[in-house]
C-alpha cells in the first residue's frame, strides 16, 4: 500500500474520530451556529431552487433584481454584513485577495464587488447588485462547506461568518414569507 493511500485513510479517520468526538471538539453554541447555517440553506434553497438548481449565480441575479422593485424591500438592514465581509476579501491584503479569488466572480462582479461592499460602510452607498453580491458570499461558503474546503475541524474559526450568513439569510427569508414575495417570485 502507497504512503498516500495510508495518509488519507488516516485523515479520513481523523475526521470521523472528530466528528464521533464533536461534544469535546466544538462548543454547543459553535455546533449550533453551524447546524444553524446548514437549515438556512437548506431551506432558502428548497424553496428558491427547487424548480431550477442550475445557473446559481443568475438566480441570485434574478432575485436580487425582483427583491430591488419591491416597496418593502430594504437592503440597508443588511448593511452590518457588508461591514463584516468588507474586510474578509480586502485586495490589499494577500489573504484577503486569495478569498475574493476564490469567489470566481465575471469580470465585471470583480470590478465591482469591492467597490459595492466597501461603499457601504464609507459612504452608505447601495449597490444595484448589492444583495447578489452577498449571496455570493454565503453561497462560497456553503459550497466550501458541503465540498470539503472547510475542514470540519476548524470550523469554529468560521464562527462570525457563519452567524452573519445566519443572520442574512433568517431575516431575508423572513421579510420574503411576511410579504408574500414567495407567490411572486
Amino acid at each position: 500500500m502507497s504512503s498516500n493511500v495510508i495518509l488519507n485513510s488516516n485523515l479520513l479517520k481523523d475526521k470521523l474520530n472528530y466528528i464521533e468526538e464533536i461534544d469535546s471538539k466544538m462548543t454547543l453554541e459553535d455546533k449550533k451556529i453551524v447546524f444553524t447555517f446548514l437549515m438556512y440553506f437548506n431551506i432558502f434553497e428548497a424553496t428558491f431552487f427547487k424548480n431550477d438548481r442550475g445557473k446559481v449565480r443568475n438566480r441570485f441575479l434574478s432575485l436580487n433584481n425582483a427583491l430591488s422593485n419591491e416597496n418593502w424591500f430594504s437592503i440597508g438592514k443588511f448593511d452590518s454584513f457588508a461591514m463584516h465581509f468588507e474586510d474578509r476579501y480586502d485586495s490589499n491584503s494577500t489573504e484577503g485577495k486569495n478569498r475574493f479569488d476564490q469567489l470566481h466572480l465575471s469580470r465585471d462582479d470583480k470590478l465591482d464587488f469591492l467597490f459595492a461592499i466597501q461603499e457601504v460602510g464609507r459612504n452608505g452607498v447601495h449597490h444595484k447588485k448589492l444583495l447578489y453580491f452577498y449571496l455570493i458570499i454565503a453561497y462560497n461558503f456553503r459550497n466550501n462547506l458541503f465540498h470539503g474546503k472547510k475542514n470540519i475541524e476548524g470550523l469554529e474559526h468560521y464562527r462570525e461568518e457563519f452567524a452573519n450568513i445566519n443572520e442574512l439569510l433568517s431575516q431575508l427569508m423572513k421579510d420574503m414569507a411576511d410579504n408574500c414575495f414567495i407567490d411572486k417570485y
